[in-house]
């Protein structure tokens, strides 16, 4: 069925509900070659949501990935926007992160190892766990220690910002 007529057709049967989850949503999978062990094989976005996608090692994986994104950001927000409807990406604040610019570049580079050519986009809510798929961020704590002499294991969410502070911060 045609993306846009299955966000329709979501949309239409949305109005026989009030609370609606996974399976209320139009869904898209897609099988993704990528030659980097980093990159998951399979993706399922909801149509029209595009930044609600889940990531897995299978369709399932992927799936249950997504639904657990909805379910986390229904309890964030209390609600969710009706199925079928289309939902503008959203981008966060990078006034406080501009303001730390020279700390950010030295650290892409030395802590996250990124090159001065990649761009990469850093707002005020970025996390440490945004940049890896391990399962704590110890590794990156011990390299923030070995670098800049802090100690940043107490920010347990991984904020970037607050750990520029911390560096910029340092005696």
């Amino acid at each position: 069925m045609d993306e846009q007529l299955s966000a329709l057709w979501k949309y239409l049967i949305s109005f026989t509900k009030r609370k609606w989850d996974i399976d209320d949503y139009p869904l898209r999978y897609r099988h993704q070659f990528s030659e980097s062990p980093d990159v998951p094989p399979w993706i399922v976005q909801i149509i029209n949501w595009w930044s609600m996608a889940g990531f897995g090692n299978s369709k399932e994986e992927a799936y249950q990935n997504l639904k657990k994104r909805l379910e986390n950001k229904l309890e964030e927000d209390g609600f969710l926007p009706r199925p079928g409807t289309k939902v503008p990406i959203e981008f966060a604040s990078t006034e406080e992160i501009e303001e730390c610019s020279d700390i950010v570049n030295d650290f892409l580079e030395k802590v996250l190892g990124f090159d001065e050519e990649k761009a990469v986009f850093i707002s005020d809510e970025s996390s440490l766990w945004d940049f890896h798929r391990e399962d704590s961020n110890e590794k990156y704590y011990k390299k923030i220690k070995d670098v800049y002499g802090v100690d940043v294991s107490d920010i347990k969410d991984g904020n970037l910002l607050k750990i520029f502070k911390r560096i910029g911060n340092r005696s």
